[in-house]
Formats: structure tokens, C-alpha cells, sequence
């Protein structure tokens, strides 16, 4: 069993939407506001939201709720109200690779502007969040940080990649991507698969899996954003979870060999996005399956073990956190009976002599 950590990935985008700012702005087209992201490492599911690369190339919801902020003076704080952009949707060009200016009421960078520490003027703050219009997405932030309410699906098909990106704050033009907004995006789930094995080749044994149970998983949860202004970072804390559903991996069969195997063939199905979480002793996983000899009469098996018994080089992993990637293996191990022998030595050799006289 490994686990591995995904950094976040980075993408590129367009944004604008209606001011209230009575602040001069370049009208020019050449003086739009957009949006890039950059990629960084690996960061689409069945539901295709799911991303497991640099961009979002791989969606078929390439889509993001905006938020701005402009101020005519001082640094952002991260409380302001006034938002120039409410929750945008903005559509990824490109996979986020090229600036998109497709978006509703064009926004354009203000004139007269300074971004240095203790000079700030006319300059806007940006967050943004994905997929926008996600149905698992209950809530969004009122004023564009603070809490969004998430529910992850019964069906692990319809698992959604739910990330939100670092605040971009005190922004103008010529510290922008050629006019263009960097966002920077971060997982907010953890990512879990799946495999089982068995131990060994059993000569004339079939090992077969007929039913895998994860039960206990808290499945909805509030998380919550906030920006420090004096470190420039954003802050992301999951709460308030509750919701206990059962996941049943697999109900048909599955044979079993040496090389571990996904619970399910589709790679995308079988990958669960789950809110980070303790996992305590009620998170349960239960597995059915049937050894047949190659004689004799099939037995049937039921186990069931705490998921926090699992280990990770040794120690136990009993958290998941936001951006981890876990994989888990399962191993199926059968105590074969074998057979040893040793003989009781020979007693100490007896000579016995017999004269025989005619």
C-alpha cells in the first residue's frame, strides 16, 4: 500500500462581470481583463470533473465561479463585501492554457493604479472555485470567501474533482500575465482507489471476491476560506461534516491473483473524492469472498476490519487530508496446510550370534 501526495495544479482563464466602482477604466480590447492558470504538477472522474494533469483539458465542465474585489485604496483584507464579481462562471479556453475573455459584462483593468507594500490604489483581488454549477456545490461564499457547502454522491460515478484556488490579491495590469490572471487551483478532496490482491499462487485454489463494503464515510461537509493579509495566503478548513454513507465497491465477483487490481475495471468510477476526514473506528471495510480448492467444498469468508488499520510504511494512516492520493491494497492470504515428517532413529545396533554344531 502507497499513498502519494498530488500537488496543485495551476490553470489559465478570462474573467469579468459588472462593477459598481465608479473608478476610470481602459476601455481598449486590448486592456480586458482575463484569466490564466499555469500548470504545476498532475492535478477528470466519471463525471468528467476529475483532473489528473497540469489543466483542465480533460473536462467536460470546464467551467469557473469568479469572484473579484476591486479597491480604490489599501491592501486587500479578505472581509471586503463590495465585490466587482459575483460568482462568475467563467469557461476555460483550452484547457485553461489560453486567456479566456468569454464571459458576461467585460471587465477592464482601471487606469491610475499602484500595487507596492503601503501604496495601493484601483487595484482587484480575484478567487475563483471548480466546476461552476456543480450540483454538488450546495453553497458558495456570499462575498467570495468563507463557507461553501459540498455533498459528495451516493454514486461514485458522479464523484465531483471540487478544488479552489489561492486569492490573487492587490493585482494590476503590469503585474498580471500580459493582462491575464494566474489562478492557482488546489484539490480540496482527497482522492482514494482501491486494489486487491492475493498473497500468493495457490496451486489448484481460486480465490473470489463476491462483495467489498466501505461504510462510516462522512459524506457532507462546509468548507471554509479566508485570506491572511499579512501573509498573502489562503487558508481552507473542512467542518460541520456529517452524513455516514455506505459505499459497496463491487457485487458481482472478482478473481483474484498476485498482481493487485482495481476493485473495478473503469479507472475513473472506481476513483473516490471524498471530504478529508478522521477516519474512526465506525469507518468499516467488508470483504466477502470464496476460496475453492481444486477439490473438495468452496468455503466462504466475511471480514470486516477498521480502514484505520491500514498502514502507510508501517504507521498507521488514520486522516485523510485535502490533495492526498491514497491507494490502498488489499491482500487476501490463505494459511495453507503443509506438511513436515521425521523418522524415530533406529535403535543402537544389537549383535546377536547363533552357533550352529553338527
Amino acid at each position: 500500500m502507497k499513498k502519494f501526495l498530488f500537488l496543485a495544479a495551476i490553470a489559465v482563464l478570462a474573467l469579468g462581470a459588472c462593477s459598481k466602482n465608479e473608478i476610470a477604466k481602459d476601455t481598449n480590447p486590448d486592456n480586458v481583463v482575463s484569466f490564466t492558470t499555469y500548470a504545476g504538477r498532475t492535478l477528470t472522474k466519471a463525471n468528467s470533473t476529475l483532473i489528473n494533469g497540469g489543466d483542465f483539458s480533460t473536462s467536460t465542465n470546464p467551467n469557473i465561479g469568479v469572484f473579484a474585489w476591486l479597491k480604490a485604496t489599501g491592501a486587500f483584507q479578505g472581509n471586503e463585501s463590495d465585490l466587482m464579481m459575483n460568482n462568475v462562471k467563467v469557461t476555460l479556453q483550452d484547457g485553461g492554457n489560453t486567456a479566456s475573455d468569454t464571459y458576461s459584462n467585460l471587465q477592464y483593468w482601471p487606469k491610475d493604479v499602484a500595487s507596492v507594500p503601503g501604496n495601493y490604489k484601483n487595484t482587484i483581488s480575484f478567487a475563483a472555485y471548480y466546476p461552476y454549477g456543480d450540483e454538488h456545490i450546495t453553497a458558495t461564499p456570499a462575498t467570495g470567501l468563507g463557507a461553501y457547502n459540498f455533498t459528495v454522491d451516493e454514486d461514485v460515478s458522479k464523484h465531483t474533482d471540487f478544488m479552489v484556488s489561492d486569492v490573487v490579491p492587490n493585482l494590476i495590469k503590469a503585474q498580471s500575465d500580459a493582462g491575464s490572471v494566474p489562478f492557482r487551483f488546489r484539490h480540496m478532496l482527497t482522492k482514494v482507489q482501491f486494489y486487491v490482491k492475493q498473497a500468493a499462487s495457490y496451486t489448484g485454489t481460486t480465490i473470489k471476491v463476491t462483495s467489498i463494503k466501505l461504510a462510516g464515510v462522512k459524506t457532507k461537509g462546509t468548507l471554509t476560506t479566508n485570506y491572511n493579509p499579512d501573509t498573502g495566503g489562503t487558508g481552507f478548513n473542512w467542518g460541520g461534516l456529517s452524513t455516514a454513507q455506505t459505499y459497496e465497491f463491487i457485487n458481482t465477483f472478482k478473481n483474484l491473483t498476485t498482481t493487485p487490481a482495481k476493485v473495478a475495471d473503469d479507472d475513473d468510477d472506481y476513483t473516490y473524492l471524498m471530504i478529508p476526514q478522521n477516519l474512526g473506528n465506525d469507518v468499516t471495510i467488508t470483504f466477502k469472498y470464496t476460496v475453492t480448492p481444486s477439490e473438495g467444498v468452496p468455503v466462504n469468508e466475511t471480514v470486516t476490519f477498521k480502514l484505520n488499520e491500514a498502514k502507510v510504511s508501517g504507521t498507521p494512516l488514520t486522516q485523510w487530508e485535502q490533495n492526498q492520493n491514497i491507494k490502498y491494497t488489499f491482500t487476501v492470504a490463505l494459511d495453507v496446510i503443509t506438511f513436515k515428517a521425521e523418522a524415530v532413529a533406529w535403535e543402537d545396533e544389537k549383535n546377536a550370534g547363533l552357533t550352529i554344531t553338527d
